[in-house]
């Protein structure tokens, strides 16, 4: 059986896993509201992870160089406005497309890319809101 702890100094996580296009996202933005917790669409990282290295020239195969973009991309999540900003430009309609998603395919695949962005967001997060705070 697997053992599941939850430390205090940690923000809760939860998992909504699925087909594309089934709905998870919209479920997901909906629990986030309604608990007062943050919303991080994962799909949307690696979306935006894979625009900015194919606007920098970086192979979606480079690992090193993806990771690095990972711990530092300059991306806003405004859910005021529903942008999602790269270096202050709405990038939200260019990272939904089907190319955007093959390329994300890619790099979500690297392992050192999952830790560096997950970890970068998670940080980000934690720093900004705790379980069970509402955001203003």
């Amino acid at each position: 059986m697997t053992e599941i702890r939850i430390l205090p100094e940690s923000p809760p996580v939860i998992a909504i896993d699925g087909p594309s296009g089934s709905g998870k996202g919209t479920v997901a933005q909906i629990l986030a509201r309604e608990l007062g917790w943050h919303f991080l669409d994962s799909g949307a990282i690696y979306r935006i992870l894979a625009y900015a290295a194919q606007q920098r020239g970086i192979p979606l195969d480079a690992a090193a160089e993806l990771a690095d973009l990972a711990r530092n991309l300059p991306v806003v999540f405004s859910p005021i406005d529903a942008k999602i900003k790269l270096e202050e430009i709405d990038i939200k309609d260019e990272i939904r497309t089907e190319a955007a998603g093959n390329a994300a395919s890619k790099v979500a695949a690297i392992p050192e890319v999952r830790v560096a962005g997950f970890a970068g967001a998670s940080a980000r997060l934690s720093r900004r809101a705790g379980p069970g705070r509402r955001r203003p």
